[in-house]
């Protein structure tokens, strides 16, 4: 279960972060360039809190989606716990997607949820993988922390894309779509890459989008 996986993972990162069989060493966090980091303010009209990369940039070679830290850490330590591992933060999906949400594809998607088994399904392992690939990034140090906090650690085995507890449905396309721009694997957002209503970018043109944290 997720107690015994995570205490496997506090061992493994614990001795380096040395990988057991099938298990590939824990990933850092590189600093974003200053460039990276502009551009991002930019985009989202503020700094992200917490530590964070750029894990996905479009071909126009802005940032597309944010990998962050599922722990953020205060200046006198205090831990708060993050779940949102994958941030949507192009202006163009992100003013698409928010469309789309206001036309009413977030019940269509969960009516769909709800009906297609294979969709459901499919659900379920992406947010498996989410939930594996959050707890990956952590450090011995974190992990040991959620062991003696039981109450932020239910935040991360319970919570799914975006901390959502609630496995079978969505409440929010963007985090669906930054886990499939980051990764290729979300039915959601493949799904919504599939209907062709999202059109080319033109902020790679130079056009001037207002920034939006829709999926914050």
């Amino acid at each position: 279960g997720d107690l015994a996986r995570m205490s496997r993972h506090i061992a493994h990162a614990a001795r380096g972060g040395a990988a057991g069989a099938g298990e590939p060493p824990r990933p850092g966090f590189p600093d974003p360039s200053e460039d990276e980091v502009q551009m991002v303010k930019r985009q989202l009209g503020r700094t992200p809190l917490g530590t964070w990369t750029v894990h996905t940039s479009c071909p126009g070679g802005h940032p597309q989606t944010l990998r962050v830290h599922p722990i953020l850490t205060s200046k006198k330590g205090q831990r708060t716990p993050f779940p949102t591992h994958f941030w949507l933060c192009c202006p163009h999906y992100v003013k698409w997607v928010s469309r789309l949400e206001a036309s009413g594809y977030i019940t269509k998607i969960n009516d769909m949820l709800m009906e297609n088994q294979t969709m459901a399904d499919a659900f379920l392992k992406n947010i498996a993988s989410y939930q594996s690939m959050r707890e990956d990034c952590m450090s011995a140090e974190d992990l040991e922390y959620l062991q003696q906090n039981p109450s932020m650690r239910m935040r991360f085995s319970d919570g799914g894309i975006g901390g959502s507890a609630n496995h079978t449905r969505i409440r929010c396309i963007h985090e669906n779509m930054a886990h499939y721009l980051a990764t290729g694997d979300n039915v959601v957002g493949e799904y919504i890459a599939s209907l062709g209503i999202i059109p080319e970018c033109t902020w790679c043109a130079g056009a001037e989008q207002k920034p939006d944290s829709s999926n914050a």
